[in-house]
């Protein structure tokens, strides 16, 4: 295992705070790491991790986790069900991270392998850090493993490994069932676009949108278009507009897009709000201004959670409506980054989601201008 990763987090009525730390070999070998004491377990720490407490200076994670052990004695939490049980995981993004991180929490040794050409989507970060949050979660008490499974001796180290396993996750196939193969709107989350043709070819749906990544765009180009042109609407963000047209400009990159299935485009613009492409017509709406923002994680699906949530609710999917959609899906993104995770949308009232709603749409409305005398 050349990598671990620690997850800390605190919580308090008045204050969350949350970080991590990454130990890799190179930073070992740069004297980088210190050794603390935690839970009555020797753990190597990187030295040279900043960590911000809410207004405090910076500390060392490693220091911080150190004074912790010295505060109260560990207690054990006794037998887990799964402990003993080995699993060798080859799950990728949300989906197969969740599953192996159920055994692992439940005590399960669990192996995560990993190829470094193509490795699990999730571990895109924003620029700076060396971790995303979403991997670190979705892969806490994982243990990590890369090999070449296309070198021979790649194979034969992987065969050891499996042999001496108790079970291996790998290649999910979306079954659904009946009812699901009913529902009229359907929303293909970001997962490998093979499994999205699969879904959709399950299910009648009168409108079908679709999201996507930097990952399946570069890796799985082929796929993607296929499930493209299977498709009445994408939602995707500006960089990956992009990067699927290999179009600088937005707008042509729009256009383009357009004419490799979906009849629609909506465009998330992150705090500049979200525009909509299709052949005939442009809608775009700012985003709900915000002095802080807690936790942009998840802000994207918000907004497809939103935006499909309204297109179902109203059984409509003419022009109107998905613009109304779209200041929709924006409202509930707004919401979602204003405290960590989904805290915030639990707590959500009807009046709150409509009182935004108005406001943001009051933001952008003007009254037509008078004919200029010239």
């Amino acid at each position: 295992m050349d990598e671990a990763a620690i997850v800390l987090e605190q919580r308090t009525p008045a204050l969350r705070r949350y970080a991590y730390a990454l130990v890799r070999q190179h930073e070992a070998a740069r004297g980088a790491v210190v050794e603390a004491q935690v839970e009555a377990r020797e753990l190597e720490l990187t030295g040279q991790c900043d960590l911000v407490f809410g207004n405090q200076p910076k500390r060392c994670l490693a220091q911080h986790l150190a004074e912790r052990a010295q505060i109260a004695a560990p207690r054990s939490s006794g037998p887990r069900p799964f402990d003993g049980l080995r699993i060798i995981d080859l799950g990728i993004i949300v989906a197969g991270g969740e599953l192996s991180r159920l055994f692992g929490d439940l005590g399960a040794e669990v192996i995560k392998v990993e190829s470094a050409a193509y490795p699990d989507g999730l571990r895109q970060a924003r620029v700076g850090d060396a971790m995303s949050e979403s991997f670190a979660w979705t892969h806490r008490n994982n243990l990590a493993f890369g090999v070449d499974l296309r070198d021979e001796a790649g194979k034969q180290v992987f065969g050891r490994l499996v042999a001496d396993a108790d079970a291996v996750f790998a290649d999910f196939k979306p079954k659904l069932s009946d009812a699901a193969r009913e529902t009229p709107y359907l929303f293909l989350g970001n997962i490998q676009p093979q499994l999205q043709v699969e879904v959709r070819e399950q299910v009648g749906a009168k409108l079908v949108a679709a999201d996507t990544m930097n990952y399946w765009i570069n890796n799985t180009p082929a796929e993607l278009r296929e499930m493209l042109e299977r498709v009445d609407l994408l939602v995707i963000n500006d960089a990956e507009a992009r990067e699927i047209a290999k179009e600088a400009n937005l707008v042509r990159a729009a256009r383009r897009i357009l004419t490799m299935g979906p009849k629609r485009l909506v465009v998330k613009r992150g705090e500049y709000g979200a525009a909509m492409f299709t052949a005939h017509s442009y809608f775009a709406t700012p985003a709900y201004p915000l002095e802080e923002v807690f936790d942009p994680t998840g802000a994207g699906d918000s907004f497809a959670g939103g935006f499909m949530g309204y297109l179902a609710a109203t059984d409509s999917a003419d022009e109107a409506t998905v613009r109304r959609a779209i200041i929709y899906g924006a409202v509930m993104a707004s919401f979602n980054v204003e405290e960590f995770g989904c805290e915030r949308l639990r707590k959500l009232t009807y009046d709150e989601i409509n009182a935004r709603f108005r406001e943001l749409r009051a933001f952008s409305n003007f009254e037509e201008a008078h004919t200029l005398p010239f």
